[in-house]
């Protein structure tokens, strides 16, 4: 048996592991820590997960969040209202894509310390700089609510080390935002705004299931066609209508939304 068969393996069982433990959490107080432990495994000292559905102008509340940062830190981005000019929360409530800080432009002047009146995205960059928060890895999660509107939230991992380090292929496991999209379903489910919770699930195909259980190890269509000795377009078209079923509108959420609802096992 090789060693890269073990390591995958050992991956395989503590991501089936913390899946499972996701889903088994029974309040938002047993869900809040776990996504803080997988952060800490990969490296990253604190996290959020903040609810992007309507990012609030000055005045209005804020949405809803959990976060471990420490109390000092949170008070003062309160305090000043950082949420409504925060860079990174208005690009994780329009893109798919995970990103770093530093991918956004704001953020990135903000670091440049230079005299002048400042904006508050720059002082929110630098009141991140004073508690060693230079970089970060966020990754938004884009579901439906009840009531078939968006329900958008993401999830900030900060990054304590040399901030270019985290720019570094393989730094970050490909199966985080699996397991950020399941916790984003379960958020949903234990706050009760998750869509037709009660309604039961869809049935798959034989096809779409073992095309999904592959997606949800990190498999790419191509090598889905590969491993099932089909052709690229039957995956596509297995993937597609699994995503038409549970009325997800990417590869990412459908794996979710199917381990959600019981349908598969990574």
């Amino acid at each position: 048996m090789s060693p890269g068969f073990i390591e995958g393996t050992a991956v395989q069982h503590n991501l089936d592991q913390t899946l499972n433990e996701i889903m088994g959490s029974r309040s938002i107080e047993d869900l809040q820590p776990l996504i803080d432990v997988i952060g800490r495994e990969n490296g990253f000292s604190h996290c959020s997960y903040i609810d992007v559905r309507h990012v609030p102008l000055v005045g209005e509340p804020l949405p809803f969040f959990v976060t471990s940062v420490p109390n000092e830190f949170l008070a003062t981005y309160i305090d000043q209202n950082f949420v409504t000019f925060d860079p990174v929360v208005r690009r994780a409530a329009t893109t798919n894509a995970p990103f770093l800080w530093t991918d956004c432009r704001s953020f990135q002047s903000g670091m440049q310390r230079r005299p002048g009146v400042k904006g508050r995205a720059r002082k929110l960059v630098e009141l991140a700089s004073d508690f060693q928060f230079q970089q970060g890895y966020v990754v938004p999660c884009h579901a439906v609510d009840k009531a078939g509107k968006a329900a958008s939230a993401f999830v900030s991992f900060y990054w304590p080390g040399d901030p270019e380090e985290l720019k570094r292929p393989g730094t970050v496991p490909m199966w985080l935002r699996l397991a950020v999209s399941v916790y984003h379903e379960r958020m949903l489910t234990l706050r009760g705004i998750a869509a037709n919770d009660d309604d039961p699930p869809p049935e798959l195909s034989d096809r779409e299931i073992e095309c999904l259980v592959w997606a949800s190890r990190g498999k790419t269509n191509a090598d889905i066609s590969e491993i099932l000795g089909i052709a690229h377009r039957t995956v596509e078209f297995h993937v597609t209508n699994a995503m038409r079923k549970l009325r997800v509108y990417n590869k990412l959420h459908a794996v979710a939304v199917a381990i959600h609802h019981g349908l598969i096992s990574p």
